[in-house]
């Protein structure tokens, strides 16, 4: 009989690394090129491999052997003909670009976003729609019904209890995107 695993402090469990990458890469990226972040989009899945590399990141590894093994990923799946969407192979292939998801991740997952007040918002309203969306589901799944009035308001409770854990913004930030800002490397940031 083997022992249940114990996990070390710090531990990322799959869902973690997903939101990461859904909310702290992709969803801020829709917040940020965006001027009026009122409109909202469905991202679907996470890339796997972005999943990989968010955890490698988290994990700790340093930056310059992150830059080398995601040199070499980029090469065998160029060689191999791997179909990629847009933003991984950009994250793979562009240096600045695996930059800012390295930066976001990282920035994510230690609660502390550099953005502004109307950019939280917009991803906060998306952690909340995805945890609606999963757990009406989950409603239907098990009762064969849609969710009741009071079943709608226990889960959107829970989402926006949900969405105060995962998130946190760095107040320092100011309340306006600053360009010089985006355009300096924030590897070595702190909140």
């Amino acid at each position: 009989m083997n022992p249940t695993p114990k996990y070390q402090k710090g531990f990322q469990s799959s869902d973690d690394i997903r939101n990461a990458v859904l909310f702290g890469y992709l969803y801020r990226k829709e917040a940020e090129k965006q001027r009026n972040v009122t409109v909202h989009f469905s991202l679907g899945d996470v890339p796997e491999v972005l999943q990989w590399l968010a955890s490698v990141i988290i994990s700790g590894l340093a930056w310059d052997i992150i830059k080398a093994v995601v040199k070499k990923l980029n090469r065998k799946l160029t060689k191999d003909g791997a179909l990629l969407d847009e933003a991984t192979k950009s994250i793979l292939s562009d240096e600045k670009e695996l930059e800012k998801f390295y930066n976001d991740v990282k920035e994510f997952n230690e609660h502390c976003l550099s953005i502004t007040e109307k950019q939280f918002m917009y991803i906060r309203d998306e952690v909340v729609a995805d945890y609606v969306g999963k757990m009406s589901g989950e409603v239907f799944r098990r009762t064969n019904q849609f969710p009741s009035a009071e079943d709608y308001m226990r889960i959107n409770r829970e989402a926006s209890e949900l969405a105060d854990r995962m998130l946190s913004r760095n107040k320092d930030f100011p309340v306006s995107a600053d360009k010089q800002y985006q355009a300096v490397s924030r590897l070595t940031k702190t909140c």
